[in-house]
């Protein structure tokens, strides 16, 4: 999903937004797995829940300046 948020980001805002989101997916995927393969045959989950929680932290704080604070309500 964060992938194809940015690709909106990139085709609807400015491209010098999309850069704090390109590392992303790789940095989750290093905080959820051993390898930081997801989808290697040998993967194992391994959460680590403080480099997690600091990406999640990160990326919201990145949406809001973008987005300056507007949330969606459903």
């Amino acid at each position: 999903m964060l992938r194809e948020h940015c690709w909106w980001l990139l085709i609807h805002r400015d491209k010098n937004q999309l850069a704090p989101f390109v590392q992303f997916p790789n940095q989750f995927k290093q905080a959820l797995f051993t390898d930081g393969n997801a989808f290697s045959l040998a993967r194992q989950l391994q959460i680590y829940f403080e480099k997690l929680d600091y990406l999640i932290n990160q990326l919201e704080g990145n949406l809001d300046a973008i987005f300056a604070g507007q949330r969606l309500s459903f």
